[in-house]
């Protein structure tokens, strides 16, 4: 019985030990349960020192020094002289990404119908803002 008692005792000390200071608050936590790799109190410590080693820093805007058009530009070009195909679009300087070209027209407030069921979607351009 004596060493039952015992046991329990180390074992509290040694639970006791186990703990970690928070590396952004700095606060000391003990575990009941050890853990190696725990280093944050919480969530929010967490997402606070996240954010403190991972900036949000907006994206660059391209340059356009040389004067030419930007894709969006150049597949509005084209639009603006009749309906087209993917493929159109693709030679008429819009990129690969061509679609999302096409979202960013939308969202500009350019009012652009796309025709399915062919072996290229047709994008025709019904009004500008």
């Amino acid at each position: 019985m004596s060493g039952d008692l015992f046991d329990n005792a180390v074992a509290t000390a040694q639970i006791a030990r186990h703990g970690f200071r928070c590396a952004w608050c700095g606060t000391w936590h003990t575990l009941s349960i050890p853990d190696p790799h725990r280093r944050f109190c919480g969530d929010t410590c967490r997402s606070r020192a996240w954010e403190k080693d991972h900036p949000r820093v907006p994206a660059p805007k391209p340059r356009k020094e040389d004067g030419e058009p930007s894709r969006g530009e150049k597949i509005l070009a084209r639009l603006r002289v009749g309906p087209a195909t993917g493929i159109e679009l693709l030679q008429a300087g819009g990129g690969i990404r061509y679609g999302a070209r096409i979202l960013e027209l939308r969202r500009a407030g350019h009012a652009i119908e796309t025709e399915t069921g062919l072996d290229w979607p047709v994008y025709r351009l019904v009004r500008e803002p």
